[in-house]
């Protein structure tokens, strides 16, 4: 069995801030609310909680929060890359979705077939298309020279 503590932070705007503060016994807030002094607007704390878990549930538990994680640092990634090539374009592009989408191509094509030791079968089959369209793509961008 394994014991797992997590803290969870209430975020502003979700639906814990619309909750009202529930008040324990000894006047403090339970559900993680507190006013402080001159403050109308509550103050969170965070709300911990425990439980036992099997080890096989323990597993789950843990790979669907890196699995959350990883996806959280994709997001971020994307938006900034976005942010970036936003910022750089001229305000009257009409290009922007062939400049990034490409480049996003060209990217994966490239990390997938150095990953695959620049075996076209592998490499296809592990991107999800046919040997002849990644061959295509491997001109395209001039990705199927011998490397240096």
């Amino acid at each position: 069995m394994k014991r797992i503590v997590a803290y969870v932070f209430p975020v502003a705007g979700g639906s814990v801030d619309a909750d009202p503060p529930v008040h324990s016994p000894a006047g403090q807030p339970a559900n993680g609310a507190r006013h402080e002094e001159g403050d109308e607007s509550p103050v969170r704390e965070p709300l911990r909680l425990e439980t036992l878990l099997s080890d096989a549930q323990a597993q789950r538990v843990l790979a669907l929060l890196m699995e959350q994680e990883a996806s959280s640092d994709t997001r971020v990634l994307i938006e900034e890359m976005l942010e970036r090539q936003l910022s750089l374009a001229e305000p009257e592009a009409g290009d922007l979705f062939d400049r990034i989408v490409l480049e996003v191509e060209r990217q994966l094509i490239t990390q997938v077939f150095d990953d695959c030791e620049r075996v076209k079968t592998r490499a296809a089959a592990r991107l999800g298309i046919d040997r002849n369209t990644l061959h295509k793509k491997l001109r395209k961008y001039n990705l199927d020279q011998e490397p240096a």
